[in-house]
């Protein structure tokens, strides 16, 4: 599959919907970068399942606070050992973890089987590390790229984000309060395409994320190299920046919780504002989007940062997966509403991006089974500008796995 040339130009919906390219969507999935969660977690010590990846578990002890990452797989019969009750995955800390399907039993921190004698087993056994690596408090495990010739490199591209932000997704005075798993309408492809239009921002977004955001002000990380043949620069990363209003937080804030208030996403923007700005005064910014390809979001909004991953639907190809871990800043956490208000804020921008994406999907995927083999709609340079680095990126990885 070619890229558009210009690059102002979107692909052809076969890039996305053809049976070829859905066909290679889980080996790239396979091979992807995942984000697992905090390096630390309080002072208790934690056990972790990552709701996303089952295959893994975190372990920090009180002792060792900073987490491990182990596989998840009990070496007997590969049957997961750790399954938690809980939507974001946690578990209290415990010396010894026990595989429920056949009693194995191992140690939490070194993954040691520690009754070996139960198999008839007399050599030492443990489960493995699961390659990762920290970045400002959050842990990731590394991309599987062998044999896609790929300039790829995690940690590169988590130290360019970090070198175009600075310490804004720093975790440091932050806290995992809440996580969540969404089915959502749209393609996983282009609700990242989504989240790099800034475009859509004033017009779908006029009653919520408008309000405290500005796009009279944007700084993109990398944007288009405007050289004469308008390549995509070569990084796996973006970074997207935006002012804030002036008035975020002087508005109507009643009704927030009001769940039939049809301004109930613009009353809770306006809540989160008089409540941040009372404690913490004014805002650097309005937001920071950064990704890393293919699924990784990290959003940063005044009081919150956010942790999110998007994945294909293992049915429908116009629908997606989301996971979202929040992390709140603990100044704010006194305040009995921030966090609800905040949520309320969140998903009412969710739902209408949700329909924004959802339409898109249906009609390229409806456009894809017709045959459409043409490039379709096309780029606003300086709004949509880290659009095509992603294409870009999704087109040559899916070459290499063919």
């Amino acid at each position: 599959m070619q890229l558009p040339s210009p690059l102002l130009e979107r692909p052809s919906p076969q890039l996305i919907f053809s049976s070829e390219s859905l066909g290679l969507e889980s080996k790239l999935f396979d091979r992807a970068p995942l984000y697992l969660g905090p390096a630390q977690h309080g002072g208790a010590g934690f056990l972790r399942v990552p709701p996303w990846a089952s295959h893994c578990y975190l372990s920090a002890s009180p002792q060792s606070p900073q987490a491990q990452v182990l596989s998840n797989l009990c070496l007997h019969w590969q049957a997961d050992i750790l399954n938690s009750p809980h939507p974001d995955g946690f578990l209290p800390f415990s010396k010894s973890i026990r595989c429920k399907s056949h009693n194995a039993v191992y140690a939490a921190e070194a993954g040691k089987l520690l009754n070996p004698q139960l198999f008839h087993q007399t050599c030492d056994h443990h489960l493995p590390e699961i390659q990762h690596l920290e970045w400002q408090g959050y842990l990731f495990s590394l991309p599987q790229w062998q044999g896609l010739n790929s300039s790829f490199d995690l940690k590169r591209e988590l130290e360019r984000v970090q070198q175009e932000t600075g310490d804004l997704f720093s975790s440091q005075g932050y806290r995992l309060i809440k996580t969540i798993s969404m089915e959502q309408a749209g393609h996983w492809a282009l609700f990242m395409i989504n989240y790099l239009d800034l475009m859509h921002v004033d017009p779908a977004h006029a009653e919520t994320l408008a309000q405290l955001c500005s796009c009279d002000w944007v700084q993109s990380y990398p944007g288009l190299e405007f050289t004469q043949n308008l390549q995509a620069p070569e990084r796996w990363s973006t970074v997207q920046q935006v002012g804030w209003k002036k008035t975020w937080g002087e508005g109507d804030g009643s009704g927030w919780n009001d769940p039939d208030n049809p301004l109930r996403g613009k009353a809770a923007f306006q809540t989160w504002g008089k409540i941040y700005r009372e404690i913490k005064g004014d805002p650097p910014l309005g937001s920071v989007w950064a990704t890393v390809f293919p699924q990784l979001m990290f959003e940063w909004y005044p009081g919150v940062i956010v942790m999110s991953q998007v994945f294909p639907h293992a049915k429908d190809p116009t629908r997606c997966q989301v996971y979202h871990d929040f992390y709140y800043d603990e100044d704010l956490l006194a305040h009995p509403d921030f966090i609800a208000v905040q949520q309320v804020a969140f998903h009412t921008t969710g739902d209408e991006d949700e329909e924004m994406v959802g339409s898109m999907s249906r009609n390229l995927y409806r456009l894809s089974r017709q045959g459409w083999d043409q490039n379709t709609g096309f780029v606003h340079p300086q709004l949509e500008d880290c659009s095509p680095m992603f294409y870009a990126r999704l087109a040559e990885v899916y070459q290499a796995l063919k």
